[in-house]
C-alpha cells in the first residue's frame, strides 16, 4: 500500500512530461506506475496533482488508451460518493476465467456494474443498490445487466424473499442457502409436502418406540413410561416421554404438525427436536436395524429381477443398495453372465439359451420363460411370484401389505397396463381385445395361477415359441395366454409403475403426499426419478435419488436415521 507521503507529494513529472516533448507513450507508463503506487486506485485529482504539466485531453487520452486496452478498470469509489478510481486490471473473476469487456463508454459502465456483482459475493446484489451506487438510469442499468448477463459474466436468481425480485451475481457463484431457502424450498416455493413427509417419519418412528416399550413392559406401566429415559447429567432427553405425551395426545400434536398451526420456523423447530429424540433413541437401542436387515415374508413372495450384466454399474447396484437386501433369500437373478456380490445360487443364466443381451422379442420372451422355471421350480415354497426389472424400485412392506388381501390359491394376474385401451385382437383364434400389464412396471401371479401356466411354460422353448407364433412380446404374449387359455383378467393397480409413465413425477406435490402407498417405481434419466427429493447421498451415489426414497420409506435403517438426522440438521443451521 503507498503511504500518506505518497498521497500527498505527486511525482515530479516535469522533466520527462514537458508539453513540448510529451510523449503519450511515456504518459501512459506512469499512470500504470502511478496505479501500481495505489493499489486501491487513483482519483482524478491525484492524476490531476502528479500530472500538472500535461493538458486534461492528454491526460484524458491515456486514460481512454489504457481501458481500452484492459491495462486498468475504471470504478466507482465506496468511501467517495460520485467518485471513480481507476485501478490495475484485475484479469481474473473469482473461478480465475478471464473476463473481456471492451475499452468504450458503454464498457466502462458494465465493468462498474460487473465490479458491483463481485463484490456482492454468493449473496448477490439488488438493482436497486447498484443503481444507487452507480447513479445509472433505469434504462442504461438495465441495457447494462442485459449485456452481462448475454456474456455470461453475470446472472439473475430469484430470492425467496421477494419472489418478483431479482438479485444479480456472478455466472459462476452458487447462491447462498438463504437467497434459495435451501432444501426447504424448490423452485422458490416451501417444500410442504416434503416437510409433511419428514413429519410423518419421525412420528412413525416414536409410534413404534412406544409400542417396543409396551411389548417389554405389558405389565410396568412406569417402565413402560419410563424404559427410554436417559440422564440429565448426560444431556441426553427423555424420548420415552415425548413417546408418551405424542400418544396420549395425538390430536394436539397433529395441530401441532400442521403448517396451519404453527409459523415456519416453529415448524422447523419441531422437526429439529424431533429428530433429536430419534437420534439420541438409536444411540441407546440394543438392537437396531442395518441396511441388510431382512422383512417378514409372511406371504412367501418370490421376487425374479430380470438384469443383465451392462446393466450391473448403471442400474442394479442401486437395487443391491436399497430394497432387494431386504428380500434377499426371495430375490433370484434372471441375467445373462454371473454378477459381482451375487450369490450363485439365486443366478439364472440366459446367455446360452437365448444368446447374447439384447432388447428384441425373442431374447426378452426367452429371459422371460427363464422366469418361469424358476417360479415352477419352487411353487412349493412360495404363494406369490413377481417379477421386476432392474430399473425398479420396490417398497416390498407395500407388496406384502397389498397381497396379503387376495387368496394366492385362487388366479390371480396384476400388474399395470400401459395402453389407455385393451389391445385389439382380430386374429384366429381368440379374436377379440384383451388387457395385458407392462413387466415394466412388475407383474405378480398367485400360485394357483402358476399351476395353469405349467402346459405353456414348462419348457424356455414353449414360451419364447408363442410369443413368435402370435407376433408378441413377452409381457403382451403372457396377458394374451392368461386371456385366451385360462380365461384369467388382469387385476389393474395403480400402485405399481414404470420408467414409461410421464407424469408420475412431474407433480411433486402429488408424489409426496402419496409416495409412501405406491408399491414400485420406475427410474430413468433424465426426468423419470423423484429428482425433488433432498439428496441424503451424493449424487454420483445416487444418480436416482433411489438410496434417498430408500431412507425416506424404512427410517428405521440405522444409515437412514443417520442420512434423516444429517439433513435436518444441516437445514435448520
Amino acid at each position: 500500500m503507498a503511504s500518506s507521503h505518497a498521497k500527498s507529494e505527486p511525482m515530479d513529472t516535469s522533466t520527462s512530461l514537458e508539453t513540448s516533448d510529451f510523449n503519450p507513450v511515456n504518459l501512459e507508463s506512469d499512470i500504470i506506475q502511478l496505479c501500481l503506487q495505489f493499489p486501491n486506485g487513483v482519483t482524478d485529482k491525484i492524476l490531476e496533482n502528479s500530472f500538472r504539466n500535461v493538458t486534461i485531453q492528454q491526460r484524458v487520452s491515456a486514460l481512454n488508451r489504457l481501458l481500452s486496452l484492459n491495462k486498468i478498470d475504471l470504478l466507482k469509489s465506496s468511501t467517495e460518493q460520485g467518485t471513480f478510481l481507476y485501478r490495475i486490471r484485475d484479469t481474473t473473476n473469482v473461478s480465475g476465467s478471464s473476463i473481456t469487456i471492451g475499452g468504450g463508454a458503454t464498457d466502462q459502465m458494465e465493468r462498474v456494474v460487473y465490479q458491483l456483482v463481485k463484490e456482492s459475493g454468493t449473496l448477490g446484489i439488488w438493482m436497486r443498490d447498484i443503481r444507487t451506487k452507480t447513479k445509472l438510469s433505469q434504462t442504461i442499468l438495465n441495457k447494462t445487466l442485459k449485456s452481462l448477463e448475454s456474456k455470461k459474466l453475470i446472472k439473475a436468481v430469484k430470492s425467496v424473499h421477494a419472489s418478483k425480485k431479482k438479485v444479480y451475481m456472478l455466472y459462476e457463484m452458487t447462491p447462498d442457502p438463504s437467497i434459495t431457502g435451501g432444501t426447504w424450498y424448490s423452485d422458490h416455493e416451501f417444500e410442504a409436502e416434503f416437510v409433511r413427509v419428514l413429519n410423518e417419519q419421525c412420528a412413525r418412528l416414536l409410534d413404534e418406540q412406544l409400542e417396543e416399550s409396551i411389548r417389554k413392559f405389558p405389565n410396568d406401566p412406569f417402565l413402560r413410561r419410563t424404559s427410554s429415559f436417559m440422564s440429565r447429567q448426560g444431556s441426553r432427553l427423555g424420548y420415552g416421554l415425548c413417546c408418551y405425551v405424542f400418544r396420549r395426545r395425538r390430536h394436539y400434536c397433529r395441530l401441532m404438525f400442521s403448517l396451519n398451526y404453527c409459523s415456519y420456523r416453529n415448524y422447523l423447530l419441531l422437526i429439529l427436536l424431533c429428530s433429536i429424540f430419534i437420534y439420541y433413541n438409536s444411540l441407546r437401542q440394543t438392537k437396531n436395524f442395518d441396511v441388510t436387515t431382512e422383512i417378514s415374508n409372511s406371504n412367501r413372495i418370490i421376487y425374479a429381477v430380470r438384469t443383465g450384466s451392462r446393466f450391473y454399474q448403471k442400474r442394479l447396484v442401486y437395487l443391491l443398495q436399497t430394497w432387494i437386501p431386504l428380500v434377499n433369500k426371495d430375490t433370484f437373478f434372471i441375467t445373462d453372465k454371473l454378477l459381482p456380490n451375487i450369490s450363485q445360487d439365486h443366478t439364472i443364466l440366459t446367455e446360452k439359451a437365448c444368446g447374447s443381451d439384447a432388447h428384441s422379442m425373442s431374447n426378452l420372451c426367452c429371459k422371460t420363460a427363464h422366469d418361469f422355471l424358476v417360479f415352477h421350480h419352487y411353487i412349493s415354497e412360495y404363494n406369490w411370484f413377481c417379477h421386476f426389472d432392474d430399473d425398479q424400485y420396490v417398497n416390498v412392506n407395500k407388496l406384502n401389505e397389498y397381497l396379503s388381501t387376495l387368496d394366492s390359491n385362487k388366479p390371480y394376474y396384476i400388474g399395470r397396463t400401459s395402453w389407455p385401451n385393451a389391445l385389439q385382437r382380430s386374429k384366429e383364434p381368440f379374436p377379440s381385445p384383451f388387457w395385458f400389464a407392462t413387466l415394466g412396471a412388475g407383474v405378480c401371479l398367485s400360485k394357483q395361477t402358476i399351476h395353469l401356466l405349467k402346459p405353456y411354460t414348462q419348457t424356455t422353448s414353449d414360451f419364447v415359441d408363442g410369443c413368435i407364433r402370435e407376433n408378441y412380446h413377452d409381457d403382451i404374449y403372457l396377458g394374451f395366454l392368461l386371456s385366451a387359455y385360462l380365461n384369467i383378467t388382469l387385476t389393474k393397480t395403480d400402485r405399481f409403475h414404470s420408467h414409461l409413465e410421464k407424469s408420475f413425477y412431474s407433480n411433486k406435490q402429488t408424489f409426496l403426499r402419496t409416495f409412501t402407498n405406491q408399491i414400485t417405481f420406475g427410474f430413468r434419466t433424465p426426468d423419470r426419478y423423484p429428482y425433488f427429493l433432498p439428496q441424503f447421498y451424493r449424487s454420483h451415489l445416487d444418480p436416482y435419488r433411489m438410496r434417498t426414497l430408500h431412507c425416506l420409506l424404512y427410517t428405521q435403517i440405522n444409515e437412514c436415521q443417520t442420512k434423516i438426522h444429517q439433513h435436518l440438521f444441516n437445514s435448520t443451521k
